[in-house]
């Protein structure tokens, strides 16, 4: 079962989604669930449990009279791409670099199938270069992998892009939006001088 807020006060949902929350609480409320659920189903698969109780998918307003409504049904939608047999997520949540520095990833990826294989990791930054790591994954298989890439000079939004591959088939893509910063040099106003008081 999922942890939830009780509550539809828009003030709850402003941690994830800022003051956007206030204008249209229900549908944020919403979106909330989403994100939250997803991060669990991402923890839950880390500890090996590879199933949940379907009511979940319910609480969807798109649902009327127990049609699930796939097609409209974000709840649906976002436990069905959680639970995905090949999943590959990564670990870190913060979207930001400064432009130019290395960046490391901890990914999670799954081999829910009933059998094994030699998968190939893909991942590239900003529409660079595959990089590639074989794995062999045992059925209902995970494991952690660490990634590197080097974050675009140029500040702007850049994506992370995850593949795996089965031999020439690709069974599992995601991307994932990053941004790169500048870096900023602090200086001292003109007529200002920096003191350090250490008691």
């Amino acid at each position: 079962e999922f942890l939830w807020v009780p509550g539809t006060s828009a003030a709850d949902f402003t941690i994830l989604f800022g003051d956007d929350a206030y204008a249209e609480p229900s549908y944020y409320r919403n979106l909330a669930k989403a994100h939250t659920w997803q991060m669990q189903i991402e923890a839950y698969r880390g500890y090996g449990v590879n199933g949940i109780c379907a009511w979940t998918m319910f609480e969807d307003p798109a649902v009327r009279n127990f049609d699930l409504k796939p097609a409209t049904n974000l709840l649906y939608q976002v436990q069905k791409a959680a639970y995905h047999p090949n999943a590959v997520f990564v670990e870190e949540y913060n979207p930001r670099f400064f432009g130019a520095q290395t960046a490391t990833r901890n990914l999670r990826l799954y081999n829910d199938r009933m059998v094994g294989g030699d998968l190939t990791l893909k991942w590239r930054a900003a529409g660079g270069t595959w990089e590639t790591r074989a794995l062999n994954m045992q059925p209902a298989g995970q494991r952690r992998e660490t990634v590197m890439f080097t974050v675009p000079v140029l500040a702007g939004p850049f994506t992370l892009d995850i593949e795996v591959a089965d031999g020439a088939t690709t069974v599992f893509s995601n991307s994932i939006p990053y941004s790169a910063l500048p870096h900023r040099m602090l200086s001292v106003p003109a007529g200002f001088k920096v003191g350090l008081h250490d008691p």
